[in-house]
């Protein structure tokens, strides 16, 4: 037993589960936002420190064309960091036809006009069909 040296042991990654994943995931996710978003528009890094509650990103914009080039920017800044966003979820079909089909939830995926197309969210539901 004398001979046994000390030893020190360092996690490289954070481990799932502890107390603190929360706000360790959450530091991470706003580093990456920090770190990559210079490349990227400042409007899309701005709305993108703001957008995030825990692991779900919520926001809004005006047209097709602003949800693509939102989407697309913040999915490259992101996996630049590490991260692979999913389960993405529109009211708008048009939004959801530029994603990969397995980037979206899977109610979104067989989300139809003729039936019902509630999703949940922050603890919430979402009617997709109603809120246009």
């Amino acid at each position: 037993m004398a001979d046994l040296q000390a030893m020190l042991h360092q996690n490289s990654v954070h481990l799932f589960g502890a107390k603190s994943s929360t706000s360790c995931a959450a530091f991470a996710l706003n580093r990456a936002i920090l770190d990559k978003g210079k490349s990227y528009d400042l409007d899309v890094v701005k709305e993108a420190k703001q957008c995030f509650y825990v692991d779900e990103c919520l926001f809004s914009t005006r047209t097709v064309d602003e949800a693509r080039t939102y989407a697309g920017q913040l999915k490259s800044m992101l996996a630049d960091g590490g991260f692979n966003l999913s389960k993405w979820v529109s009211n708008d079909l048009r939004v959801l036809k530029l994603l990969p089909e397995s980037d979206c939830a899977v109610d979104c995926v067989q989300f139809s006009l003729n039936e019902p197309s509630l999703h949940r969210t922050l603890g919430l539901n979402w009617d997709l069909k109603e809120d246009l």
